[in-house]
């Protein structure tokens, strides 16, 4: 369900501990219903869910760049997604596409 293909290297720089990158694979995860999170972990996917609505931004993944992950200012045609989702990338259907949604606050 993420769109990209994330750096990793067995020597090296990986992203795929980048923190921003760890806040959207649990906050998928909640979304998605999973029951089995820590404490810890949902309060992280809320943190991740929080810095998305408070900042009005998506995260986007730059694979050149240091960091990896960063966040940019939401676009119209971002609609209520969370992240930046490449536009050569089909999206996937039903729940998956339900869970890069933002919830209606409350929820």
């Amino acid at each position: 369900m993420i769109p990209w293909a994330v750096k990793t290297s067995h020597r090296g720089s990986t992203h795929h501990n980048n923190y921003h990158f760890t806040g959207l694979k649990l906050y998928l995860r909640k979304r998605l219903g999973d029951d089995s999170l820590s404490p810890r972990q949902a309060a992280d996917a809320a943190r991740f869910e929080r810095r998305i609505r408070r900042d009005d931004v998506v995260l986007t993944y730059d694979p050149e760049s240091e960091l990896g992950f960063t966040y940019r200012p939401r676009r119209p045609e971002d609609g209520c997604m969370v992240l930046d989702w490449p536009r050569d990338v089909p999206l996937p259907t039903g729940e998956k596409r339900a869970a890069l949604d933002l919830p209606p606050e409350g929820t």
